[in-house]
């Protein structure tokens, strides 16, 4: 009628689906529902990306096949957020004490900003090479830990 053509009459030709043995399935397919690895652990860590001080912070997750899994799980310190900036990771408090002192790592097994001297001191007690400081605040803290990252002054040992 009026001249109008519907494609629902003349069915174009399907195009070949990618067969469910190719690379990039398998590859989605693992993505998608990937199986956890025989031993070792699988979970999920989520990490906050800090591409500049004071700018709006970015949250990632870092699964088990990703190549930096190993390196993010190990600089996880109990009881803190881990952040990046610049490449380097480190650790603020999961919660505060008001009353605690701040503590700022730059070298050791862990490094960022820890609440109170029962969170810092099994990360120093111990440790051979570890610098660490009293900070007045954990603003402080973060100022000091981007520097120290900034400049190289600052990793795990």
């Amino acid at each position: 009628m009026f001249g109008l053509h519907s494609s629902f009459e003349s069915p174009q030709p399907q195009l070949p689906l990618t067969p469910a043995t190719s690379p990039t399935s398998a590859y989605i397919d693992e993505l998608l529902d990937p199986t956890p690895p025989a031993t070792g652990p699988t979970t999920p860590i989520a990490v906050t990306l800090i591409t500049l001080p004071r700018s709006k912070p970015k949250d990632y997750i870092i699964y088990y096949t990703d190549p930096e899994y190993e390196e993010v799980l190990t600089s996880c310190a109990d009881k803190c957020f881990l952040h990046q900036y610049c490449g380097m990771y480190y650790n603020i408090p999961a919660r505060m004490n008001s009353k605690a002192q701040f503590y700022l790592m730059t070298k050791g097994t862990h490094i960022g900003i820890f609440n109170g001297w029962d969170q810092a001191a099994s990360e120093v007690l111990g440790v051979s090479g570890v610098v660490f400081y009293h900070v007045s605040s954990l603003a402080v803290g973060l100022e000091n830990i981007w520097a120290a990252i900034e400049v190289g002054r600052a990793g795990r040992i």
